[in-house]
C-alpha cells in the first residue's frame, strides 16, 4: 500500500503545505503491516519502472481485511503528535495506489 502524507500548517488563517512524504507498507495475509524504511521504498520503486504489469487484474480479490487495513494505516498516518496539533499542524493522507506483487 501506498500513501503520500501531505504535511500542512495553519498560519496567520490561511492553510501552508510544509512538506510531502511518501509510505509504502508491505501488507501480509498473516502478519501486520510493515512500514518500508527510505532505502527500501527506493528499491521497490526503482524496481516498479522494470517489471511486467498484469494487463486485467480481475483475477486479485480484494477482501474487506485489505480495506479495513488501509483505512487503519490513513488513520494512523493522519495523527500528528500533540505537540504537533498545539502548533497547528495537520496531515492529510493520500492513497496512492495499492500493487499486488504476484510471484
Amino acid at each position: 500500500m501506498v500513501f503520500i502524507r501531505q504535511i500542512l500548517q495553519q498560519e496567520q488563517g490561511l492553510w501552508k503545505e510544509k512538506a510531502t512524504s511518501l509510505h509504502i507498507f508491505i501488507v501480509g495475509s498473516e502478519s501486520d503491516p510493515v512500514e518500508l524504511t527510505g532505502a527500501q521504498r527506493a528499491e521497490v520503486v526503482r524496481a516498479l519502472q522494470t517489471v511486467p504489469r498484469v494487463k486485467d487484474p480481475a483475477g486479485v480479490a480484494i477482501g474487506a481485511k485489505l480495506l479495513d487495513t488501509e483505512k487503519a494505516l490513513i488513520q494512523t498516518l493522519r495523527r500528528p503528535p500533540e505537540a504537533q496539533i498545539s502548533a497547528g499542524i495537520r496531515y492529510t493522507v493520500w492513497p496512492l495506489a495499492l500493487l499486488f506483487l504476484v510471484t
